[in-house]
């Protein structure tokens, strides 16, 4: 009769004591590691995905989106009072407005002098404090845009620049 006996990782049999093979638990070990890692990525890109954020993120407001501008249409310098009461002070600036299509360039040339007194009249209510900061250059590139628009229908798909831009 053949009497197998298991006693602490040893195999008893016919008074014979032989070890048992241990069973390998690297294997096993890698195994669970990589199934946590990928459960964590899984709930980091699914996180991303929901919120909108990390590599979901659909772009940031201080990204410049690129523009392909045909041409440029440069303007004389603009020498401006600015609404300061009895002080005198005042606003160079030096522009150009960028465009899209060849055709608003042509159409900018020619009401260059319209525009000049569109960028005169918005300017010129403006007071040291309007025009001293970044945040509110930005602003005025924009507002003279939309005045700017106003000359054209349908409205043009341009950009305003500043090459110089001096508060005295």
């Amino acid at each position: 009769m053949n009497t197998n006996l298991t006693m602490g990782g040893y195999i008893l049999a016919d008074n014979v004591i032989q070890e048992q093979p241990k069973k390998k638990k690297g294997p096993l070990i890698i195994i669970i590691v990589l199934l946590v890692v990928i459960l964590f990525g899984g709930g980091f890109f699914g996180y991303s995905f929901l919120t909108k954020s990390f590599f979901f993120a659909e772009g940031d407001s201080t990204v410049v989106k690129q523009r392909k501008e045909v041409g440029t249409v440069p303007f004389p310098a603009f020498v401006i009072n600015l609404n300061a009461g009895t002080a005198k002070r005042y606003l160079k600036v030096d522009m150009m407005i960028g465009c899209t299509d060849e055709k608003d360039v042509t159409a900018i040339t020619e009401k260059s002098y319209q525009i000049r007194d569109v960028v005169i009249y918005t300017l010129r209510k403006k007071t040291v404090v309007d025009v001293a900061t970044v945040e509110n250059t930005n602003l005025i590139k924009k507002e003279l845009k939309d005045n700017i628009n106003t000359l054209f229908d349908p409205d043009l798909d341009i950009e305003i620049y500043f090459i110089d831009y001096l508060v005295q």
